[in-house]
């Protein structure tokens, strides 16, 4: 957020400095010396006073944004802020929907393939080893119902994750500066991997007809469908630096990061 004010001590001093030691030159009479040591002292005073006020209004700006945000299970995410936008830092675990009701566990493949409805899962239905790290899956159903994110919160639109790419504004880098550092999740050589924001995409893969991807990929559904068949997501790979856009299959489980609905400034990106 911009600062109200921009003086500082350290801009006015230099100015001050000289001017004392002009004046002290060429101010002979004791009596004018003490007057202007003293317009002195207090220019400098209210030079500190000014920088402390808007260290404050800064402060007040931002103590709105949640540092934490709780689902309906109780789980609680960090969250991060990349220009106007408010993300969780983490994929979303929860197994009810912001009313309270049950999303319905599907393990059976050939059940998860035809349905119509919300449904989730946990990579390879394992919970106890994947829960924790990289949230649940979830289809195109339980995200189109509206009801997925907490209260006050959004499945990220096109234009939620179209700003991401306005405010970083390097295109061959976009996916590599969201992904977490490293290879203790993702596969070698992690492309471009520097997860300057605190983003820390992780490789969760995804769930088709089979559990795939492990390492290598992970997806995050957009609330944008587009036919019956299909909807948009947000890929990163292990290999690239990159940023995608793709159409995946209304029944693939991917994961979801939702997005806080008051954005940081009036010019934040229209919800859809």
């Amino acid at each position: 957020m911009k600062r109200a004010y921009d003086l500082s001590f350290t801009h006015v001093y230099p100015y001050l400095a000289s001017c004392i030691g002009f004046l002290n030159v060429w101010i002979k009479n004791k009596e004018m010396k003490k007057i202007l040591f003293s317009l002195v002292a207090c220019t400098v005073l209210l030079s500190l006073f000014l920088m402390l006020a808007s260290s404050r209004q800064d402060d007040d700006q931002n103590s709105w944004i949640p540092d934490t945000v709780k689902d309906f299970d109780g789980n609680i995410y960090h969250t991060v802020t990349i220009g106007h936008v408010v993300w969780m830092a983490e994929n979303l675990r929860t197994t009810r929907f912001k009313n309270g009701t049950a999303i319905p566990l599907v393990t059976d493949s050939f059940e998860w393939i035809s349905m119509k409805s919300p449904g989730y899962c946990w990579y390879d239905n394992n919970q106890a080893l994947y829960w924790e790290t990289y949230g649940a899956l979830y289809n195109w159903y339980a995200v189109n119902s509206g009801k997925l994110c907490p209260k006050g919160w959004h499945v990220p639109t096109e234009n939620d994750w179209y700003s991401i790419a306005r405010y970083i504004a390097e295109e061959d880098l976009i996916g590599g500066k969201l992904k977490e550092k490293g290879t203790a999740h993702w596969k070698s050589p992690n492309e471009g991997a520097t997860n300057e924001f605190g983003f820390t995409v992780l490789p969760g893969g995804f769930r088709g007809r089979a559990f795939e991807g492990l390492g290598l990929c992970t997806f995050l559904w957009s609330a944008v469908e587009n036919d019956a068949m299909n909807s948009y997501c947000t890929g990163f790979t292990f290999n690239s630096s990159k940023l995608y856009t793709a159409e995946i299959a209304k029944f693939t489980g991917i994961y979801v990061r939702c997005v806080m609905d008051e954005y940081l400034e009036d010019d934040g990106p229209d919800k859809q």
